[in-house]
Order: C-alpha cells, then sequence, then structure tokens
C-alpha cells in the first residue's frame, strides 16, 4: 500500500485507514541515501574509458586542463 493523506479528511473514498495514534509507522524499502562526495569527485576527473586511443586520451586531458 502507500500513504495517500495524513489528514482524516482528506482521504480518498475507498481507501482503507490505518489508525497509526500513538504509534510510529514506518516506510519499507526506501533508499535514501546518496555518495555525493562521489558524485562531486567525477566532475573533477576526466573519464578516459571510452578513449579509442592514446593520443584521444591526451587531447582529452589537454582540453580538460
Amino acid at each position: 500500500g502507500k500513504v495517500v493523506s495524513l489528514d482524516p479528511n482528506k482521504v480518498p473514498a475507498g481507501t482503507t485507514k490505518l489508525d497509526g495514534h500513538d504509534k510510529v509507522l514506518l516506510p519499507g524499502l526506501i533508499d535514501a541515501h546518496g555518495h555525493l562526495l562521489g558524485l562531486g569527485g567525477n566532475l573533477l576527473e576526466v573519464d578516459l574509458r571510452e578513449s579509442g586511443t592514446m593520443q584521444e586520451a591526451a587531447q582529452w586531458v589537454a582540453q580538460y586542463a
């Protein structure tokens, strides 16, 4: 299921209501973290994995510098 409203006056008709009074409700299967340092680090380096030759790799590095 999913939470559709926290306001008891705005629950759509036909919705199953759960009484969470004095309870703790935890959503499941939520991955709310990110590796921001790694993502930011990617902006500070040249990805040469798709370069076909040493000359092309050197050109990419020179353009980055």
